[in-house]
């Protein structure tokens, strides 16, 4: 996933959450660049990558950014993803966005904290 090209970059909107759910966690670490107990601040370009449409599921969109998978479109983002998508003819196609990336530091108990990736788009924009 090193070569994705971009056929659309969306618009700055609303803020859209990627959850880390761990499986990611290594990935997101390297992206990010923080010192180990050191929250992240990273802005960067994330690309949502659709996959496959499976009999009976929806169809997932992988987020990367600099050629790493850091997470997926929740349900609830794919549903206006895909009909912007459709309505501008890039059904399947690779597009990109503004995201962010904070989180990942050590808390004040001593626990190691979660990232947090937001993606900054307008999934309305004309």
């Amino acid at each position: 996933m090193k070569k994705l090209i971009s056929k659309k970059h969306w618009a700055r909107g609303e803020s859209v959450t990627i959850a880390d759910d761990g499986e990611h966690t290594s990935n997101i670490f390297r992206i990010a660049g923080n010192t180990f107990g050191q929250s992240a601040h990273r802005e960067c370009v994330a690309f949502l990558v659709p996959g496959e449409e499976q009999a009976g599921f929806e169809m997932a969109v992988s987020v990367v950014v600099e050629g790493l998978r850091i997470g997926q479109l929740s349900q609830r983002d794919l549903i206006p993803y895909r009909a912007m998508l459709q309505g501008a003819g890039l059904d399947a196609q690779v597009t990109s966005c503004d995201a962010y990336i904070g989180g990942g530091g050590t808390g004040v108990d001593g626990k190691k904290q979660r990232y947090t990736i937001s993606l900054n788009v307008d999934w309305f924009e004309a």
